[in-house]
């Protein structure tokens, strides 16, 4: 019985990973033909961290229905993915950056609007927290 739950658990971590592979695929090999960019749909807050930490973390929400989406993120042009729990649902993104810096923040997903973070800066024992609201974008998307 425990032999069969773990190869369900493969064959479900192999969909996952195929479904997030073609979702990239489309993201990157499709190019919107718009500027897309809103910069006031975010709530950026900005915490003392007691243990050291410095970081940013990032949520990404769909601002009609509030559901977590799992957007790409760009930090001052580096991408990152958000994560997936042993359930599928999407996990905030934790992203341990130098202190003493300037950033900037993008969220993007498929078939919404870019969130656009005005330039922040981090110091040594700053945590931050990003809640993206990414609103529908209608216009198509043209593949090249």
């Amino acid at each position: 019985m425990k032999d069969l739950q773990k190869e369900q658990r493969k064959v479900l971590n192999v969909i996952r990973s195929t479904i997030l592979f073609l979702m990239m695929f489309l993201i990157f090999s499709c190019k919107a033909v718009r500027s897309d960019l809103v910069d006031d749909m975010y709530d950026l807050q900005r915490y003392k961290s007691k243990t050291g930490f410095s970081g940013v973390i990032v949520n990404a929400f769909d601002d009609e229905t509030k559901t977590r989406l799992p957007a790409l993120i760009y930090v001052n042009g580096v991408m990152f993915l958000m994560r997936f729990d042993q359930e599928s649902k999407v996990i905030p993104q934790v992203i341990y950056i130098s202190q003493n810096n300037d950033y900037s923040l993008e969220v993007s997903y498929l078939t919404m609007h870019t969130v656009k973070v005005k330039e922040f800066h981090l110091k040594s024992g700053d945590s931050i927290v990003i809640n993206a609201n990414l609103k529908a974008d209608n216009s198509p998307i043209i593949c090249k």
